[in-house]
């Protein structure tokens, strides 16, 4: 079914939140799975997914530019510290890299559309 451009836009907004929540998921899950202590650097840790959870929940209800943007921001200098110190410790990283470019690049398509339909 053919959607009205502004439908289209709410839908990508949308999805771009949907994609937040499951790198909230994912992220939680794995560090829980790679728990090595109780130190404060593992709990601080699971600052990065609060805030995307926050922003892709703000994202979600309000159809929200900024929170989207915010988001995706967060998301891929997160990526990057992640993946720059595994890539230069030996790991080519191809899986993580290529996954982060795809949900980035749906994030960044819901950037384009939370613009439009806020900003027209």
């Amino acid at each position: 079914k053919k959607l009205a451009p502004r439908d289209q836009q709410a839908e990508e907004i949308r999805n771009a939140a949907g994609l937040g929540f499951f790198v909230v998921a994912v992220t939680t899950l794995l560090l829980f799975y790679l728990k090595t202590d109780n130190s404060a650097d593992y709990y601080i840790s699971f600052l990065d997914p609060i805030l995307i959870g926050v922003l892709a929940f703000w994202t979600y209800k309000k159809l929200s530019f900024w929170g989207c943007l915010l988001m995706t921001s967060l998301f891929i200098v997160g990526k990057l510290m992640m993946i720059v110190p595994a890539y230069a410790a030996g790991g080519s990283g191809g899986a993580g890299i290529g996954m982060s470019a795809i949900i980035s690049y749906f994030m960044i398509k819901g950037v384009i559309s939370a613009y439009k339909y806020n900003f027209k």
